[in-house]
């Protein structure tokens, strides 16, 4: 299993992050410290949270808490989606609070919450929320970061309200653990593209090769190599769709020695060769 740490960058007086996609490439296992929203706009989403197969539709809503692993498998038929993601800060006080925790039933149907079954309530507060954000998103009228803050607060505080909840004392674990690796995580995205190995990772960790493998694997649930290779793979896959560089290039450009192993560890993580994946995605 590919795990990814996925660092998200934003303005620091922005407390949110809005991705929208209309096409499904897939996005392999990862994670972050923030809470994440997904909402279906049309198509079929296949996501996997914590090792478990999920099936989004139309108006669904996908709740991800924080640390938790996750990711998106490729649809052919596509989809549009709105992903919000916020921090800690968006729930203070109750921000320790919730990140504590694991949420019952992460994902809302709507196809099944329409008549007044549990968690009904829950959905129609965050379905609307949610639409104003995008509305205000799309528009971009004065103000609008303001208004989406203030959304992402009403987002943060329903959940909280009403959000079926069991405390989990492993995430404390994860999120201390992922913090000790944090300077190797910034090390990777910093020097995936020479020759990193698995010596110079542990020394930045300032432990032994040993008991940083160890921790690594805990942390993320793969090895070191199979974790820089995914990171690698993800950053080939932006240039394959975004630029008309050669293939050959792209692998070295991503740290890769030679064509052979780009090709091959390409199909592991994305299920088809670089040539293939750019006809179909550029």
């Amino acid at each position: 299993m590919n795990v990814m740490h996925q660092k998200i960058t934003r303005d620091p007086s922005i407390t949110y992050h809005i991705v929208y996609s209309d096409f499904e490439m897939g996005f392999p296992n990862h994670w972050h410290q923030e809470v994440e929203v997904v909402y279906v706009l049309e198509g079929q989403v296949h996501l996997t949270l914590e090792g478990k197969d999920y099936v989004l539709s139309p108006r669904d809503i996908m709740l991800i808490n924080s640390c938790e692993l996750h990711m998106f498998r490729p649809n052919e038929d596509g989809n549009k989606k709105l992903i919000l993601q916020f921090d800690k800060s968006a729930f203070e006080p109750y921000g320790n609070y919730i990140f504590r925790q694991r949420l019952s039933y992460p994902l809302l149907k709507a196809s099944e919450l329409s008549n007044g079954e549990d968690n009904a309530l829950l959905y129609s507060l965050l379905e609307k929320i949610i639409q104003t954000i995008y509305q205000e998103w799309e528009q971009k009228l004065p103000g609008f970061e303001v208004m989406i803050n203030a959304k992402i607060t009403d987002l943060a505080a329903n959940i909280i309200r009403y959000a079926p909840i069991v405390p989990i004392e492993e995430k404390s674990k994860r999120l201390e653990q992922m913090m000790r690796l944090e300077g190797v995580f910034k090390f990777i995205e910093q020097n995936y593209h020479t020759n990193l190995t698995l010596q110079m990772a542990a020394e930045k960790s300032g432990l032994s090769v040993f008991y940083f493998s160890r921790l690594f694997k805990e942390v993320t649930g793969t090895k070191f190599t199979e974790y820089l290779n995914a990171y690698r793979i993800n950053h080939a896959m932006d240039l394959l769709r975004s630029e008309n560089t050669k293939i050959v290039d792209i692998a070295f450009a991503t740290g890769f020695n030679c064509i052979e192993t780009f090709n091959r560890v390409f199909k592991q993580v994305c299920g088809c060769i670089p040539s293939d994946y750019r006809s179909k995605y550029k």
